[in-house]
């Protein structure tokens, strides 16, 4: 095949449809780890007081975004430089893109077992409620692995509508907990108000909080 560089414009098939969106993706990311990297330098002199597994937990996010971040540099890399304009290298999965899903994937998980952990807690140590958001959790971790063992196994992005059903599933269990945790929050946060101005303020503020990152 003739390389980008000398076909005609004519010959050459846009990109930015494709790989143009992908780009624009890795580098809004790009971005936001800077800023969670800012974030963890601020926690870790700001609040050095902290339970040690806080600071592990912390750092464990951190690193598991650092991790998505390689393989989805590597997942460009790999199409646009390695496999420059080859039509046919676009349709075809490489092994980064699939596994760029389980960082993400353990990153969720550790955050909503924090927060579940905290409603737990908050919710006078209700079993049946943390129980519910935590089958959640490890269902949500559980069809993601399995999604990622699975779509190894596909050669190409059209084989991926074969496991339609399991992302659909792996998105509303990931949803579902997000949402019965800031709701969980939210409720507990309200009916704790005391009538003085200042932690009732702080509350409020809390509830605001969780129901823009949750919800």
């Amino acid at each position: 095949m003739m390389p980008a560089t000398l076909q005609s414009p004519g010959e050459q098939n846009p990109l930015d449809n494709t790989m143009g969106v992908m780009l624009i993706g890795v580098i809004v990311s790009a971005v936001l780890y800077g800023v969670s990297i800012g974030q963890t330098l601020y926690y870790y002199t700001t609040y050095s007081k902290d339970a040690w597994y806080l600071k592990l937990l912390v750092a464990t996010t951190v690193f598991f975004d650092t991790i998505h971040l390689i393989f989805i540099t590597q997942t460009m890399y790999h199409y646009l430089i390695l496999n420059y304009y080859e039509p046919t290298a676009l349709t075809k999965i490489v092994w980064s893109v699939v596994m760029e899903a389980l960082p993400t994937g353990v990153t969720g998980a550790l955050v909503q077992c924090f927060y579940t952990f905290r409603v737990y807690h908050l919710s006078k140590k209700n079993i049946i409620l943390t129980g519910v958001i935590l089958l959640l959790v490890v269902g949500n971790a559980g069809c993601g692995t399995g999604w990622v063992i699975v779509a190894m196994y596909k050669k190409s992005y059209s084989g991926l509508l074969d496991i339609n059903a399991l992302t659909m599933t792996i998105n509303a269990l990931s949803v579902g907990a997000d949402v019965l945790i800031s709701l969980s929050l939210c409720i507990i946060f309200q009916t704790s108000k005391t009538g003085f101005r200042r932690s009732d303020s702080m509350l409020t503020k809390l509830t605001i909080f969780f129901m823009n990152t949750g919800l």
